[in-house]
């Protein structure tokens, strides 16, 4: 539903696992699902967007989106002024209870067909909120070169792979110092580092489905259910158990 005062909000409903290919909006989009996990892939990297946070992608930024089985939620379009107050790149964000009470009552008076100059001012402060929130480590940066897009997205389909370094060094032909330097330069992580990221984000698309911490934990191949729930903390702050526990919509 669109206005007059530069922004509409429109429902996200899928039922399966979809893909929307690349395109870009003159409008900055804010998203707020509610259930489900939505990813967002640029040239950068992939963001997760798991239910209970705020993602925003801005204006003119090239992007595909992905849903992970069913998911429910809204994006929110904002004109180009109010954008340049928000992130140059995609984003995701925690959510408190005001940021969920703001997004509800936009919501509602979108249900209501009831958006006025009330709902503009609402939506100022739910900028403002997201200005001040703290941003969650949920970007998976890809390398651009081809060896190492391979070995990556090799990584992503199988998590649990336990080949080291060196093993992934010939496996790509390079020798291991050119890998970890090039691979370091192009998505700022190192190999250690980036991996512990796709699991990560394999680890949030498996809880949102309801898989149970355990299940998680072994699949991506952890000794064991507190090395898992360490690592996972040690980058979102919170146990994978405690993480879809907080702000829901």
């Amino acid at each position: 539903m669109s206005n007059e005062l530069d922004f509409s909000i429109q429902a996200i409903v899928r039922d399966k696992a979809s893909h929307t290919p690349s395109h870009a909006h003159k409008k900055g989009q804010i998203f707020a699902i509610f259930s489900g996990l939505m990813t967002v892939t640029t040239q950068v990297g992939i963001w997760s967007m798991p239910p209970g946070r705020l993602g925003w992608v801005p204006p003119h930024c090239c992007h595909s989106a992905e849903t992970h089985g069913p998911v429910n939620g809204f994006s929110i379009h904002i004109d180009q002024a109010k954008s340049l107050q928000l992130p140059g790149q995609p984003t995701v964000m925690g959510s408190s209870a005001l940021m969920k009470a703001l997004v509800e009552r936009l919501v509602a008076a979108m249900k209501e067909k009831a958006i006025g100059r009330p709902e503009c001012r609402v939506l100022e402060v739910l900028i403002d909120e997201i200005i001040r929130t703290k941003h969650e480590s949920l970007l998976l940066p890809m390398p651009v070169d081809e060896r190492l897009a391979k070995m990556a997205s090799a990584i992503i389909n199988e998590p649990s792979n336990h080949l080291s370094l060196d093993e992934w060094a010939e496996k790509v032909n390079m020798s291991r110092r050119t890998l970890t330097r090039h691979f370091k330069a192009e998505t700022g992580l190192s190999f250690g580092q980036w991996r512990l990221q796709a699991k990560l984000h394999q680890a949030l698309h498996m809880l949102s489905k309801g898989c149970s911490v355990t299940q998680v934990a072994f699949e991506l191949g952890y000794n064991s259910v507190s090395a898992f729930t360490h690592s996972f903390k040690k980058v979102l702050g919170v146990t994978p158990s405690g993480y879809f526990s907080g702000i829901n919509y």
